[in-house]
């Protein structure tokens, strides 16, 4: 009981801190201070049809960044509390009026987004598009330190956690600011719990729990559990090399404080929006709640065919004519040595970190299926281990058995 309490102790004032911050940061930088790079970004937001195609075909302009950008555009420096709550969307197809009480606009309060603290910051000193260049040199520069880190520990899994980086398009994912969240939370977290390892520390139950609430709290049901899996399967293979046992129950508990953390953020903001609105709120939130779990429109017919569906934006397979059967043989490949070479009973673990995704596309599914371009990514874990098991075998198959480690 006294652990619970120190959990709910943790997660409260996580909570509260971000909470508080978010509220600061609407008070402290006014509208005036903003407008010129708002009002900027407003119109590079504006598209025809709703949607903007990009480099990468499948990348598009979703209603998040927009949300992102508005929740500022309507916050009110005056009234930081009513302007943390009542988040809103711009309606496609008007002009801005100087009058922002004019606005025609859609409610979404029930998803304002602590992203807004990020481009509240930097939208004092650029536009959206500066947004962007920015958001690709901070992931870049993530990608390449936590690389560097890993490779002191294991070049082989440096060298999939690249690749895994390029398949899944992670440089492209700078283009939009709510896609970016989860892969800088997921990379700043990792270096975080490297440097724990390293310390000899035991306070991972701490550091999980505090993600669930961070990514509840900035990530907009992307690929949050990027956030989760990229530091554990780090944890969990630095526990392997140095054969330290992390036993299954562990690893459970850690996953189960990140959800119960995560769940409980969206519970909290939905309280306070029931207060706000009313208590018949609560019929709109369980609509919308239950639309991203249960499909409306299927598209794809079991979670199978949708994971073949997403393996279709593996880079560069996607620009390389026969692609996807090239995307087969790399995936056949990799299961094929994670079925019969991998020793499952040491990696069991990591094997269970790489199925997370799968599990949130079965459960998320109508999000998982209809934002599919971007929930991709959240398969992070699951690469990482094919191509490790691929670049163990293939390096076996190479050298010469004297050379061999």
């Amino acid at each position: 009981m006294k652990q619970v309490l120190k959990y709910l102790l943790t997660f409260s004032c996580t909570l509260f801190i971000l909470f508080l911050l978010l509220l600061i940061t609407y008070r402290i930088i006014p509208f005036s201070a903003i407008r010129s790079n708002v009002s900027a970004s407003i119109y590079q937001l504006k598209y025809d049809g709703g949607e903007r195609i990009y480099a990468e075909k499948y990348d598009k302009r979703d209603i998040g960044d927009n949300v992102v950008i508005f929740s500022n555009f309507f916050a009110d420096e005056n009234k930081p509390l009513k302007s943390l709550i009542e988040n809103a969307y711009f309606i496609h197809g008007q002009y801005l009026p100087e009058n922002r009480e004019a606005m025609n606009k859609k409610e979404y309060s029930r998803y304002w987004t602590g992203m807004a603290i990020y481009a509240r910051i930097l939208l004092l000193f650029t536009d959206y598009t500066g947004i962007q260049v920015i958001n690709l040199l901070i992931i870049g520069a993530l990608s390449i330190i936590l690389c560097l880190k890993i490779s002191k520990k294991s070049k082989t899994l440096a060298l999939s956690f690249a690749l895994a980086m390029i398949i899944l398009s992670f440089q492209n994912a700078s283009i939009m600011i709510q896609y970016s969240t989860s892969i800088m939370l997921g990379s700043i977290v990792s270096l975080f719990v490297i440097k724990e390892y390293n310390s000899g520390k035991n306070r991972f139950d701490y550091i999980y729990l505090i993600l669930g609430v961070l990514t509840g709290f900035f990530d907009m049901l992307t690929a949050e559990t990027l956030c989760l899996t990229m530091p554990l399967f780090i944890h969990l293979f630095y526990s392997i090399m140095d054969k330290k046992k992390v036993s299954f129950k562990e690893v459970f508990k850690y996953c189960l404080l990140w959800g119960l953390a995560y769940i409980g953020t969206f519970l909290v903001k939905w309280i306070i929006c029931l207060i706000y609105y009313g208590f018949d709120y609560i019929h709109f939130l369980w609509y919308r709640g239950s639309q991203r779990v249960v499909s409306e429109a299927v598209n794809y017919s079991n979670t199978f065919s949708l994971l073949i569906g997403m393996s279709q934006l593996f880079f560069p397979f996607n620009f390389i004519p026969f692609g996807k059967y090239l995307v087969l043989i790399f995936i056949t490949f990799g299961l094929l040595n994670i079925i019969f070479s991998l020793d499952k009973k040491k990696y069991f673990n990591l094997i269970f970190v790489a199925l997370i995704p799968i599990i949130r596309f079965m459960v998320i599914r109508n999000n998982s299926e209809m934002l599919y371009f971007m929930t991709f990514r959240a398969l992070f874990p699951t690469i990482v281990l094919l191509l490790y098991c691929s670049i163990i075998q293939i390096n076996n198959l190479i050298l010469p058995k004297k050379k061999k480690k």
